[in-house]
């Protein structure tokens, strides 16, 4: 009976999340459709520049009933909902391509950078914070501790730029810039080390920003968690140290760590894109960048959207899986 009662609470757990995606979704396409409206100026003159100065009034009247714009907001924010759902983002004006095929192009070197980071950064924090706060006051912690304060104090792109003078510049151990995607030289070994080479200074320096916090939350879950009744009884059935921190301490202090994960994302993406300017990748930091400088609206509001979805979905799914790993959070 407690097994079908704990699946049904996980169910409505699970549905709530989901419910409370899909608000956070119609939230965001609103915020998303409204902005673009309530700036100052006209997205005719935004799609042809100066060269609207040249276009008749009649030219004008017809250019803006071709966008839709004298429909009712309504009209227009449901044929707006209907295209985002298709994947239908409109048109680049500085491409001259559809938006979602610029965006999959530069969303490839992003996701290159971002995995390993998610990964490499959740390993280091969960191994050096457990170690951390399992031997709190020795020498791994009195080195650990300081370092990665340090890193939570400095901004990913100084330590970019620093790491690239240092590294690629003044070392010359990796190379300035230029990576190139997977798909523009094959997955021969030449070309695949080439990318890693270029992949691995941008990975490092984004790893070391995103760790430091979360190896803070997991050397004070463990430090609090290691005082702990079952641990003091795994400890006198003879149990290893070794057992009794990767076994018993970190299934329960990794937990805050999920969450802090699903929280982190937004400031590893931001990192991301900000890494990818210094060190010349062509990812969504720079399509950003440049949509931002010529005003292409359609692809900036899409890059804006498409981040913003990315967080609101690994943050349900982290949340799932608290509740799923952990009975208290459906309370």
């Amino acid at each position: 009976m407690a097994g079908g009662e704990l699946t049904g609470s996980t169910r409505y757990y699970v549905a709530m999340k989901c419910g409370r995606f899909l608000l956070g979704f119609i939230v965001v396409c609103t915020l998303h459709f409204s902005l673009p409206r309530l700036m100052p100026g006209s997205p005719v003159f935004a799609m042809l520049g100066p060269d609207v100065i040249g276009l008749s009034e009649k030219d004008y009247a017809a250019l803006e009933a071709e966008l839709g714009l004298h429909d009712s907001l309504p009209v227009q924010f449901a044929r707006y909902f209907v295209n985002i759902v298709s994947g239908d983002f409109g048109f680049s004006y500085f491409y001259h391509l559809p938006v979602k095929k610029v965006v999959l192009i530069h969303l490839k070197p992003t996701l290159m950078l971002l995995l390993p980071s998610v990964v490499l950064s959740s390993l280091l924090a969960c191994i050096l914070g457990a170690v951390a706060g399992r031997f709190s006051g020795r020498a791994g912690d009195l080195v650990f501790t300081p370092l990665f304060l340090f890193l939570y104090a400095m901004p990913a792109f100084l330590l970019a730029m620093v790491s690239l003078d240092l590294f690629a510049f003044r070392l010359d151990w990796f190379p300035l810039g230029g990576l190139k995607g997977m798909d523009t030289g094959g997955c021969s070994p030449g070309h695949v080390l080439d990318v890693m080479r270029h992949l691995f200074l941008p990975v490092v320096v984004l790893s070391l920003s995103s760790t430091a916090a979360k190896f803070l939350v997991m050397r004070n879950s463990v430090f609090s968690s290691k005082h702990q009744g079952y641990v003091l009884y795994a400890r006198a059935r003879g149990l290893g140290e070794g057992r009794i921190l990767f076994v018993h301490i970190l299934r329960e202090a990794v937990l805050p760590m999920i969450s802090l994960v699903g929280l982190h994302v937004a400031f590893i993406m931001s990192g991301s894109l900000l890494v990818e300017i210094v060190f010349s990748i062509n990812g969504m930091g720079a399509l950003i960048h440049e949509a931002a400088m010529n005003r292409d609206y359609p692809v900036l509001n899409t890059c804006f959207l498409f981040l913003t979805l990315v967080v609101l979905t690994v943050n349900m799914v982290t949340d799932v899986l608290c509740g799923i790993l952990d009975p208290r959070v459906r309370v």
